[in-house]
């Protein structure tokens, strides 16, 4: 009878372990299927309807070459040039130290491998990261025709123009010490650009803007700083680190001063962490997305938290009839999750779940709870909490910064230990790639 018994027990090992096997196989079939998949999409990609593709090729390419696959050019900014409104252009993984001034829209589509067979941001990124002895301006700045444009991804890095301190804010872990902001200078008589990674000045015309799948940090002056007309922009699946002031601020343009509505603004499935305030000893600003009047408004499924203000700047008065705020996770924003206008009678500072009896157009699904999968350096996050989470409150058992720490597995702050003076500090591009697909449906998603 134990014999069968143990013959019995040795089967059912056999057969879980086949089954184990069997289930792994298929994942691995399922993530080549992806793979293959987003390969055949390119054919679409790269064989646009009434244009054509110009691939750059930033390693070996030149600008001689005709811009054709085989044949790929050497410089985005030679690209542009020749593009029309109907073409796109594919750029391979590589660094691009300059800055873009722009008059026309454009599509361009960046972290491709250097044979353009596969596009992935983690392992083949396309980089925009100029010097600070190249440009203090924006990264990518349009200033007239928009209609049509599309950017999708690149890393836009502030990092390496910016300015740091090498005495103040250092910590252990990071690789800078405070961003420095004028009127303050280093030793060398330097400063950080006052300038967006993104803008669009309020000269643009107006239409439709799409910037997609791409990372903004270290931006020593907001991520995208844009102004537009009229028409839709939506800002869709892309990556915030470590942007002072706001990550996001959407204004409009238009020339209608009746008007109740001038443009839409989608912000959907986006990843913004570590807004920073105005200054180190300020605590002004710091948020990850300002709304602004006259802009119908839909905020969906993103992940927002590590403010040193708030998630959400509704300080200015808007109208609640043109704001949709649904399925989004708000966690670790150090004075609220939104800073609400209280219709001129001042300002509120509310989690998001004391919105809900809030008459926007359209409110649900949105929590207030720390997400624990998020592929976050661990001691830039140890450095930020030590710097701002610092109240008898931040201390308590069930508060974000603790449970934070705990769900990381970094060890609680003591309540008396010496207070980091970190503000702003450099934050990896690569690392910041990686918090691509960390949060299923929520957050920036992995894209091919």
């Amino acid at each position: 009878m134990k014999k069968t018994y143990f013959i019995f027990l040795a089967l059912c090992f056999i057969c879980c372990s086949s089954i184990t096997k069997l289930k792994a196989q298929e994942e691995t079939n399922i993530k080549q299927d992806t793979t293959i998949k987003a390969k055949k999409d390119y054919t679409k990609l790269f064989n646009p309807e009434n244009g054509k593709a110009i691939f750059v090729e930033l390693q070996s390419g030149k600008d001689e070459n005709k811009g054709t696959k085989d044949a790929p050019l050497k410089n985005l900014s030679k690209a542009i040039e020749i593009a029309s409104d109907k073409d796109i252009i594919i750029v391979s993984e590589g660094v691009i130290n300059e800055s873009f001034i722009l008059e026309k829209a454009v599509k361009i589509y960046g972290s491709f491998r250097s044979d353009f067979s596969e596009r992935n941001i983690q392992l083949f990124p396309t980089l925009i990261q100029p010097l600070s002895s190249t440009s203090k301006a924006p990264l990518m700045i349009f200033t007239k025709d928009v209609d049509g444009l599309i950017i999708d991804g690149f890393i836009f890095d502030g990092g390496k123009r910016n300015v740091y301190s090498k005495t103040k804010g250092q910590a252990v872990g990071l690789q800078s010490g405070q961003l420095i902001i004028a009127p303050e200078k280093d030793e060398n008589n330097r400063t950080s650009p006052n300038s967006p990674l993104f803008q669009m000045l309020p000269s643009t015309q107006g239409g439709e803007v799409r910037i997609q799948n791409n990372v903004f940090v270290n931006g020593s002056k907001y991520g995208i700083l844009a102004s537009h007309r009229n028409g839709s922009i939506i800002i869709e699946n892309n990556v915030f680190i470590s942007n002072r002031l706001s990550a996001i601020n959407v204004e409009t343009s238009c020339r209608d001063k009746f008007a109740e509505k001038c443009i839409d603004c989608v912000v959907s499935r986006n990843t913004i962490l570590f807004n920073w305030n105005e200054k180190s000893e300020e605590k002004n600003l710091g948020t990850a997305l300002q709304l602004s009047s006259k802009i119908n408004y839909y905020i969906t499924y993103n992940l927002i938290g590590a403010s040193v203000s708030a998630g959400l700047d509704m300080s200015e008065k808007l109208s609640r009839d043109l704001i949709r705020i649904d399925n989004n996770t708000f966690f670790a924003n150090k004075q609220a999750d939104v800073l609400l206008n209280e219709n001129g009678r001042g300002i509120k500072k509310l989690s998001i779940n004391q919105l809900e009896d809030i008459d926007f157009k359209s409110f649900f699904s949105n929590v207030h709870e720390i997400v624990k999968n998020l592929k976050i350096d661990k001691q830039y996050l140890n450095a930020f909490l030590n710097t701002i989470f610092v109240d008898s409150k931040d201390f308590k058992r069930n508060s974000h910064a603790v449970l934070w720490r705990k769900a990381l597995k970094i060890p609680v702050r003591k309540r008396r230990a010496k207070k980091s003076d970190v503000f702003a500090n450099w934050y990896s591009p690569e690392k910041a790639s990686l918090l691509f697909g960390n949060e299923k449906k929520r957050g920036a998603q992995m894209f091919y």
